[in-house]
């Protein structure tokens, strides 16, 4: 059997990684793994509760297991259980990628998906609102830093890495999908957005695409603190199940100051994406700045203000983020734009 490609997908929480995952291994010569961390860290011993879907009832993991043969071929032995070339993992810690994904077994590629990051500090202070002193903060500390390190590590090659957007995924699944297939080497069909018709054994991921998966296909799935929105989706799923639904809950959630909040802080970063930044004038900045007590430079701003956007209300107060280095990244702003041909 020949090398199989291993794509590591890298983006930031949010950013419908489990979706674009799944909808990719929808296909034979494809297997979506998701987060593959229990694998190493468990092992065998965990092979009955690694399966998101499945969970216990899972019989592909002790099978992979059975065929295990340590460090460095994990990649391997699961392309041939599977019976897959192409392999799809995210967000893996870069130490256990290195440890246990070795280059001359494998044809390691990777693959960025990006998010609007109104819809990313949306669903982040949903998720985990105690995490944050307040919506700017959670923009300041996590969304910001997290962006500017979202590159780091990954190779200017471009054979090697391809970046897409979920925006795209969504709103142009044509064309985005014969993009991802191309960098694959995959011909997708579009029954692949029915992405609960095919056989999965997906590892961690987000709740809701997986309760949707499994509402689909009439295995019973927990209440999700967002129940009505994935009701809705499955209703969409079964009427019209090769047409996705684009999420942009955030336009309800952030108000005037948070988007206000959000140009001031990740509005460069964002053009830079290929995203259209929100219409804020001069004087409403400045008016911003000054209510705030902010500087002019994004990049020296404080972790927090106490003027502006409290906690929602009933929401206990935290501890402050440890501090995370911030500086604005004028060499990922030109990659990026390179990207996107900005």
């Amino acid at each position: 059997m020949p090398r199989p490609m291993v794509v590591y997908i890298r983006s930031l929480a949010y950013s419908g990684t489990t979706w674009i995952n799944l909808v990719l291994g929808s296909n034979p010569a494809a297997f979506a793994l998701g987060v593959p961390d229990r694998i190493w860290s468990g092992g065998v011993t965990e092979a009955a509760r690694l399966c998101s879907i499945h969970g216990a009832q899972c019989e592909f993991w002790p099978r992979y297991f059975e065929h295990w043969r340590g460090p460095g071929s994990a990649m391997s032995v699961l392309a041939e259980t599977a019976g897959a070339r192409v392999v799809l993992l995210n967000n893996i810690n870069m130490n256990l990628l290195a440890e246990h994904i070795v280059d001359d077994e494998v044809d390691l590629r990777y693959m960025v998906v990006l998010r609007d990051g109104r819809a990313n500090v949306t669903s982040a202070l949903r998720h985990t609102p105690d995490l944050f002193l307040n919506r700017y903060n959670a923009m300041r500390t996590w969304l910001k830093p997290a962006w500017e390190n979202l590159f780091n590590g990954l190779p200017r090659d471009d054979e090697r890495m391809l970046v897409l957007k979920y925006e795209d995924m969504v709103c142009a699944p044509d064309a985005t999908m014969a993009r991802a297939g191309a960098f694959l080497g995959i011909e997708y069909s579009s029954d692949a957005f029915r992405y609960w018709e095919h056989e999965h054994h997906y590892i961690g991921g987000n709740t809701g695409t997986l309760g949707l998966l499994r509402d689909m296909r009439g295995m019973p799935r927990a209440k999700h603190a967002r129940e009505g929105y994935y009701q809705e989706l499955a209703k969409s799923a079964r009427t019209q199940p090769e047409a996705p639904v684009l999420d942009e809950s955030w336009r309800d959630y952030l108000s005037r100051d948070d988007l206000v909040a959000y140009d001031y802080l990740c509005g460069e970063l964002h053009a830079a994406m290929g995203y259209e930044r929100d219409h804020i004038g001069a004087d409403e900045l400045r008016d911003f700045r000054e209510r705030n007590g902010l500087p002019d430079d994004s990049a020296n701003a404080p972790e927090t203000i106490v003027h502006s956007m409290p906690p929602e209300p009933g929401q206990p107060a935290a501890v402050p983020p440890a501090e995370i280095p911030h500086a604005q990244d004028r060499g990922l702003i030109a990659r990026l734009k390179g990207l996107f041909g900005r």
